[in-house]
């Protein structure tokens, strides 16, 4: 018994001894366990932000793209746009430059014609000989020349033109720009909807380089579309007036009220086009007659001498 005993006892040691060993062992596992847990946790959390940040990336490259494409296609309009205006000012430089060599043709010719005809003695003496032999420096600082004085209101009245024009042109633009705000004003009436006004128009977009009759196109484009309005209004009008009682004639007076104040408009804008029309060739002719007479004036000077 005593030796079973001791046995027993042994064997409950060496169990004890495998079982703390078994313990560690499991603690030392569950440790590593534990911490490779977290290593795949912190290691997937990165993933997800590295996953973002690629997302992220990912958007702002697409958006880099676009603005490229945008600016590219921007770029592509501009080029465009410098080419035409390059088209454009090569064809105003040939046009100024054709007439240039029109207007020294022709006062190449002029200047042929005088000397013809100075060359041509008229048998005539002037009373006033020394002044006409005196050298320029006799001469000098006793008053301004023909010419010069011709010169001048030649500039004059160029700078007169010139300011004529822009208020011509400020006047058809003001024009153009009312008959656009009435024929706005007669489709809202027809259509009854608020539609939405156009732009104003401007000078670079009523008188472009080319082509030179773009305002008359404009002008005659609503004058047509107002004279349409018009007869679609009366056209409503008289439908209207047909299919409704006498406690409607109030709206047709209304409306005749509205087209009779829309035709007084078309009319004084009108009579002002034409007014300013013929201010414009008024001006036009004093000019060519103050060139006319400058050239007669140097005509008359070269004979003379």
């Amino acid at each position: 018994m005593l030796g079973q005993r001791i046995d027993d006892m042994s064997r409950t040691e060496d169990l004890t001894t495998k079982i703390r060993t078994l313990s560690y062992d499991h603690e030392r596992l569950m440790s590593m366990y534990k911490t490779e847990t977290e290593k795949s946790a912190n290691a997937e959390r990165e993933m997800n932000l590295h996953k973002s940040r690629l997302a992220t990336v990912t958007r702002t490259l697409q958006s880099t793209e676009n603005a490229h494409k945008q600016t590219t296609a921007e770029l592509q309009r501009t080029r465009t746009s410098l080419q035409a205006l390059r088209t454009a000012h090569q064809t105003e430089i040939k046009k100024i430059e054709k007439e240039k060599e029109r207007m020294v043709e022709k006062w190449s010719k002029l200047s042929d014609t005088q000397l013809k005809l100075g060359s041509v003695g008229s048998g005539m003496r002037c009373a006033n000989l020394e002044v006409v032999e005196a050298s320029d420096v006799q001469l000098r600082g006793k008053g301004e020349g023909f010419l010069e004085v011709a010169l001048e209101q030649a500039e004059q009245a160029r700078k007169e033109l010139f300011d004529q024009n822009r208020k011509l042109r400020g006047l058809i633009l003001t024009t153009a720009n009312e008959m656009q705000s009435v024929l706005h004003s007669t489709r809202s009436h027809i259509t009854s909807e608020n539609q939405e006004e156009p732009p104003p128009l401007t000078l670079p977009a009523l008188f472009p380089i080319s082509p030179t009759d773009a305002a008359a196109d404009k002008l005659t484009s609503l004058f047509a579309s107002i004279r349409e309005a018009i007869t679609r209004l009366s056209k409503t009008n008289a439908s209207q007036n047909a299919s409704l009682e006498t406690p409607k004639e109030e709206s047709k007076s209304k409306s005749v009220a509205e087209l009779e104040r829309l035709q007084a408009v078309i009319d004084t804008l009108r009579n002002e086009l034409e007014q300013a029309q013929k201010q414009s060739s008024a001006y036009a002719s004093q000019t060519q007659a103050l060139f006319d007479r400058y050239a007669e004036n140097e005509r008359t000077a070269r004979v003379t001498s």
